[in-house]
């Protein structure tokens, strides 16, 4: 089996093989329980209710949704952060030396209306994004785990 490569959703096609996927933030929505695609043992808060954000995944002509909540993120952050791809499996190309930026997270009290979620949903939709191009990322187990894409038939590592 193959590893997959990611490309950003405004170079995405489904004309392109089963080797390439891309990631989009579609939609959210307040949940009173963690939707199933939610329970692959990734980190973060499970106390509800909760605003999930709708994700798919798609290659090729496939398209898988998942939901994840603000705290699933953070957690996918943590583990890059804490463990990134080894030099190897970087391609020493255009490696962005930049660190990665998380989106802030809310305090206790700030409202979270419709204008912040969907600023929120875009912040977040930019931070896969910078991840995903980084080369190694896309093939990092976390990412594979978070993103759930054993479900396309593809090894976990």
């Amino acid at each position: 089996m193959h590893s997959m490569m990611y490309l950003a959703p405004k170079h995405w096609s489904p004309r392109y093989d089963d080797a390439f996927f891309t990631v989009k933030i579609v939609g959210r929505q307040k949940m009173t329980s963690s939707p199933l695609s939610n329970d692959q043992g990734i980190g973060g808060k499970t106390h509800h209710p909760a605003v999930y954000y709708e994700v798919q995944v798609l290659r090729a002509q496939e398209i898988f949704t998942i939901y994840r909540r603000y705290s699933n993120f953070k957690w996918l952050y943590e583990q890059i952060t804490k463990f990134p791809p080894s030099p190897e499996e970087e391609n020493n190309n255009t490696l962005d030396d930049a660190p990665i930026e998380m989106p802030s997270g809310t305090c206790l009290f700030q409202p979270q209306d419709e204008e912040f979620l969907q600023q929120r949903m875009e912040d977040l939709a930019e931070f896969v994004n910078n991840v995903l191009e980084r080369p190694g990322y896309a093939c990092h187990p976390s990412v594979s785990k978070f993103f759930q894409l054993h479900e396309f038939g593809l090894p976990m590592k």
